[in-house]
């Protein structure tokens, strides 16, 4: 059984902030994460792929309707298989900083589904079922 001082159940901005913050203060530190990327809802699927495609629809739009009066004279052309590709790898490349950040501070991702089963103790279920229990001075529950 995996001994830390502190577990943290949600990989979204509260939990791997506390994890990275744990890691900085010298404690042995795991999150448990069931989604297959860190970053929560708000940067795999919420707030920040909208932000990326809201920018480049505006942008789009200036040039439609802007560019002229600035002198510019474009026809644009809307691509949007490449529009979502610039998301995706945007989103991509935040979440691996989050990844890097872990390693740097030696934080455990642990990828499966945590449910708190006694004190201290946190059962983590695998995508492909497996089961395992880990043992926490502390818990937070960031989900």
């Amino acid at each position: 059984m995996a001994q830390y001082d502190v577990v943290i159940i949600g990989g979204g901005p509260g939990g791997y902030n506390a994890g990275i913050r744990a890691g900085q203060l010298g404690l042995k530190a795991a999150v448990v994460e069931k989604r297959g990327t860190l970053g929560g809802t708000c940067l795999n699927v919420g707030c920040i792929p909208s932000k990326a495609l809201l920018h480049a629809s505006e942008l789009y739009a200036q040039a439609n309707t802007e560019f002229a009066t600035l002198g510019i004279e474009v026809t644009p052309r809307l691509n949007l298989p490449q529009m979502m590709q610039q998301k995706t790898e945007s989103v991509t490349a935040l979440t691996k900083g989050i990844e890097f950040l872990f390693k740097k501070n030696k934080v455990d991702w642990i990828k499966g589904a945590g449910k708190i089963t006694g004190a201290g103790k946190v059962e983590v279920t695998a995508e492909d079922g497996a089961v395992t229990t880990l043992e926490a001075k502390n818990i937070v529950i960031a989900t």
